[in-house]
């Protein structure tokens, strides 16, 4: 997470590609990973004066 959350913030990414093994990968990446890194940029943007 903190990997893809510095993606977005230090080079601006957008998206990000996943190459699941099973479904069980997408609905952990849809329940946890997309929405911590979603999260934790709009805090950090949210306390940040660069947005």
């Amino acid at each position: 997470m903190d990997e893809l959350t510095a993606a977005v913030l230090e080079h601006s990414a957008v998206g990000f590609v996943l190459f699941p093994r099973d479904d069980a990968t997408i609905d952990r990446w849809a329940r946890e990973v997309a929405r911590a890194v979603r999260e934790a940029v709009i805090k950090w943007r949210s306390t940040s004066d660069i947005r």
